[in-house]
């Protein structure tokens, strides 16, 4: 992960983590401990053929219980390991939220992810005027 970083291998400089609270580094250092990185050695053919889901499809027991955040700590677990290049704590965050919003309507999202609705009065009824078609039948199918 760090030898990822150019400067990591040529300076002696501090790391820079921006806008990450402690909590949240205490988190990932936490996530790290309990996840090893993957073997770096090829998996034989029967494993391969064996294998059918991906790793980052499964989300252990320590997972569920690391993942039970708030909608704010888990943006920023999202972020830092964008930031960081965690790939696997990534997958499993982003499964999370996909879990969280199957099935849900844009409404129903916003609300499961505490996002503000970015259209005003006008510009609803604009869209329930071009679309009713659709909203209709999608309201239909509930």
């Amino acid at each position: 992960m760090l030898a990822d970083m150019p400067e990591a291998t040529t300076t002696t400089k501090p790391i820079p983590i921006y806008e990450m609270s402690g909590s949240t580094l205490k988190k990932l250092v936490s996530w790290m401990e309990n996840n090893p990185p993957p073997s770096t050695s090829a998996p034989s053919a029967a494993e391969a053929v064996t294998h059918v889901s991906r790793a980052g499809d499964v989300l252990t027991p320590f997972d569920e219980a690391f993942f039970a955040v708030s909608e704010q700590e888990m943006c920023e677990i999202i972020t830092a390991a964008n930031y960081m290049n965690i790939q696997e704590l990534l997958s499993k965050a982003l499964l999370v939220i996909a879990r969280l919003t199957v099935g849900k309507n844009a409404w129903e999202i916003r609300t499961v992810l505490g996002l503000e609705d970015d259209f005003d009065e006008e510009e609803k009824k604009a869209v329930k005027m071009e679309m009713g078609w659709y909203l209709a039948s999608v309201e239909g199918k509930k």
